[in-house]
């Protein structure tokens, strides 16, 4: 099960990555950036987000079954 636990740490950092840049997106709007780029950019880190929950909670399965 090491590469399935290898595999869930890559994405918790990503996840935690993404968290974080979806954090300071919302407290600081980039200055030169319009208001349909900026929910663009939100958009598509709260899509990534989602990706990587849904692939977090499928290792979890896996790994359950595993043990």
């Amino acid at each position: 099960g090491e590469s399935l636990a290898r595999r869930a740490r890559n994405i918790l950092d990503e996840l935690n990555d993404v968290t974080s840049k979806l954090a300071s997106l919302v407290l600081n709007v980039p200055q030169k950036t319009t208001p349909a780029e900026y929910q663009a950019q939100i958009k598509k880190l709260e899509e990534r987000r989602e990706e990587l929950e849904a692939e977090i909670e499928l290792l979890k399965r896996l790994i359950n079954e595993q043990g």
